[in-house]
């Protein structure tokens, strides 16, 4: 017959091992892409650029995939047409709109959603008063965004 203290020993063994089994750790999940640095490369396009990739219009980066360009623009009341774009309109960096509902940009506004292998389409945006427009591009998510805020 096995003795209480032989019991107890098994017991404890078998709930040690259990213990052992239950804790093993699940390997890491892969770290996310790095997305390149886009302010050596991409330019806000549009008419008052004359659709040029222009030094003064070169986005600098304002934080990890946050970029931002910045013009004055005159409340005329007509839409300036723009893009984010490379120098060679490259696809994967002509970022236009990526749905109709996407096309018009208001200042302090909702992000809107962008489509980086835009051919065609591009954003609207009409200011409500002259002034110093903030312009960015957001390409944190999985989704880039573009929003404009009056300076």
């Amino acid at each position: 017959m096995i003795s209480l203290v032989n019991r107890i020993a098994v017991v404890v063994s078998i709930l040690l091992l259990q213990g052992c089994q239950t804790t093993a750790k699940k390997p890491a999940p892969p770290p996310p892409p790095v997305k390149p640095d886009l302010s050596a490369v991409m330019y806000l396009r549009a008419v008052f650029t004359w659709w040029d990739a222009e030094e003064p219009f070169k986005v600098v980066r304002v934080s990890d995939d946050l970029y931002r360009s910045q013009t004055k623009l005159v409340a005329d009341g007509e839409y300036y047409d723009f893009k984010f774009a490379d120098a060679s309109w490259s696809s994967g960096m002509n970022c236009g709109y990526l749905t109709e509902a996407d096309e018009i940009v208001i200042d302090n506004g909702a992000p809107v959603n962008a489509n980086c292998n835009s051919a065609g389409s591009y954003f609207r945006f009409k200011p409500k008063r002259t002034g110093v427009f903030y312009f960015y591009f957001d390409n944190r998510g999985d989704q880039p965004k573009v929003y404009i805020e009056r300076k």
